[in-house]
């Protein structure tokens, strides 16, 4: 009896003694409880009465390490910890498991600890501008996790259990290293953002057709060379950025992406469009600067809600009339190409305000220009013209005209400031 009193007495010590058993783990907050939640924003102050803290903000304390005592932090839901030294997180970081949000960017981590796969409420996790050279497998079973963001690493791969964030809505990878993404990357239903800027893939696999719920997808500054069939299959696609590759050509796949709206793709080695272009019916911008387009298809024409297309540095010999049947256009960005003609079919472009055909090799513009009536900025500095064309008589709307870096007769200059006597022209 005596045994069994001591026993008792001992037991209820410990329960007396220690936090994690003298206070019970309170009830996940929601994110607006959270945003009322009193905020701890010193450690010391929060290690006073660890059992009440929920949200900490320790950032840019130059802390180099978290202390042992930090395990006691049992009911701790928030911690951002950015702008500090940290170069490893301990262990016992598996053991708070009432964390739903994490915020350690611009430390010195390497590495994740396995324990990270405890962390089974977290949401939202920031690890931007660390040294991170790989992740644990475990990260996998943060299986609650939407956002992820691990851009500015040293990342070579992802473990191939990141495919089983089910939940997962944004994944930034930008800026990091990766050479290949995991062979089944489409098996994450919930991905509606994934940026891979900057990154050294040269191939995507056939699984990111699945992403059928992505409506932001980022691949700029890559080494992608072609891209798959599957792609057509990405019919959530709003946002499409590939410029900065290796592209040479597009699939036709390309046109079943009929809610996207903008597309990137400067920086390529494209020479020309697939006709099913054409099926983009809400595309608004798309950027083709510096490739070597030299002509465009006839189904250019079908893109009523486009707004902006940018085809500055190619190789185009002319300007395709096409552009002039597209209804929501009135800027032409026809800059550093090889036009040595503006011919007739500027007649057809009489919705246009802007045009820009500087740096190309102009000696002699159509009459049709001056149908353009509603041109207020021509620019064509940088070409060969020595006589003012007789269509600029017309161009009456015209605010500003720049000619600088041609070779006009001064006779010429005389007779462009009198016909248009209101603009600004630059010679």
């Amino acid at each position: 009896m005596k045994l069994l009193r001591t026993g008792i007495i001992i037991l209820l010590s410990i329960i007396l003694v220690s936090p994690t058993w003298a206070q019970k783990q309170k009830k996940l907050k929601s994110e607006k409880q959270l945003k009322t939640t009193k905020v701890y924003k010193s450690l010391p102050d929060a290690l006073r009465k660890p059992h009440k803290v929920v949200v900490l903000d320790i950032r840019n304390q130059q802390l180099p390490i978290l202390p042992v005592e930090f395990k006691q932090l049992i009911n701790l839901q928030v911690l951002l910890l950015d702008g500090n030294n940290i170069t490893q997180l301990p262990d016992f970081i598996g053991k708070l498991t009432n964390l739903q949000k994490i915020s350690i960017a611009e430390n010195k981590l390497k590495t994740l600890p396995e324990s990270f796969g405890d962390l089974r409420n977290l949401t939202e996790l920031d690890l931007f501008a660390n040294q991170l050279e790989s992740l644990p497998e475990s990260i996998g079973k943060c299986s609650l996790l939407k956002n992820l963001m691990l851009n500015q690493n040293q990342l070579t791969k992802l473990p191939q259990s990141i495919t089983e964030l089910s939940n997962l809505a944004s994944l930034n990878l930008e800026e990091n290293k990766i050479t290949g993404l995991p062979e089944n990357i489409g098996d994450m239903p919930a991905l509606v953002t994934l940026k891979l800027y900057k990154n050294q893939l040269a191939k995507l696999p056939a699984s990111f057709g699945k992403l059928t719920k992505t409506k932001e997808l980022n691949l700029a500054s890559n080494k992608l060379t072609t891209l798959p069939a599957e792609i057509g299959n990405l019919t959530g696609i709003e946002f499409l950025s590939l410029e900065d590759n290796q592209l040479k050509s597009l699939p036709a796949e390309i046109g079943k992406l009929t809610k996207v709206k903008k597309i990137y793709l400067q920086n390529n080695n494209l020479s020309s469009l697939p006709a099913e272009i054409g099926k983009l019916s809400l595309l608004e911008e798309i950027n083709l600067r510096n490739n070597r387009m030299k002509s465009l298809p006839k189904e250019l024409a079908q893109l009523t809600a486009l707004r902006d297309i940018d085809l500055g540095e190619n190789r185009f010999s002319y300007v395709p009339g096409v552009l002039g049947n597209v209804p929501g256009l009135t800027m032409l960005k026809f800059d550093s190409n090889r036009i040595e003609k503006m011919g007739d079919q500027l007649g057809g472009f009489i919705n246009y305000t802007t045009m820009d055909l500087s740096h190309n090799r102009i000696n002699s513009v159509s009459i049709n220009l001056g149908k353009c009536t509603n041109l207020q900025y021509l620019y064509l500095q940088g070409n060969k013209m020595l006589i003012a064309p007789n269509a600029f008589k017309t161009l009456t709307s015209l605010k500003e005209l720049n000619l600088t870096n041609n070779s006009l007769y001064k006779s010429q200059k005389g007779n462009i400031r009198k016909w248009l006597p209101k603009t600004r022209v630059l010679f």
